[in-house]
């Protein structure tokens, strides 16, 4: 804090004068105005000293809670919702891996192997059904701002 000097002029209107006149200005002691001061400037050294604290502890605060986030979320190399299926044997009717997984005439046809169940699929349907929804509800904001 700059070292001011206030020397502020005394009030000169009337009513001031009246208030000056009728009411005997006390006397200070000797020391009040170093006081005073001095007290001023320790509250304003503790406020920044605490409000400096807050902020670092308002920080620390969301610091360790992000950490906490990150560290429960589950790990990205399989989620948890995901069943995992054992990995089939590879049947008689197929070559070789060298083949490129071409099913030989013995066998059968790859057609009458089932499909692997997909878990994308229903999140797929779902996004979509959340996306139209979303889209008809710009429709009807859209009429209602035209006055339709």
């Amino acid at each position: 804090m700059s070292k001011r000097n206030l020397n502020l002029p005394e009030p000169v209107l009337p009513e001031h004068v009246l208030i000056r006149d009728s009411a005997p200005i006390p006397e200070f002691s000797a020391g009040f105005k170093s006081r005073v001061l001095s007290e001023c400037k320790t509250s304003i050294a503790k406020s920044t000293r605490m409000r400096r604290w807050k902020y670092a502890g308002a920080t620390t605060v969301v610091c360790c809670l992000g950490l906490l986030f990150c560290i429960s979320l589950p790990k990205g190399d399989q989620p948890t919702n995901m069943v995992v299926q054992p990995t089939p044997s590879t049947p008689s009717h197929y070559t070789s891996p060298g083949s490129l997984g071409v099913p030989s005439a013995v066998g059968g046809m790859a057609v009458d192997m089932p499909k692997p169940t997909s878990v994308v699929e229903p999140e797929r349907s779902q996004m979509n059904q959340i996306i139209d929804t979303l889209n008809n509800r710009g429709k009807l904001l859209d009429a209602n701002m035209l006055g339709l």
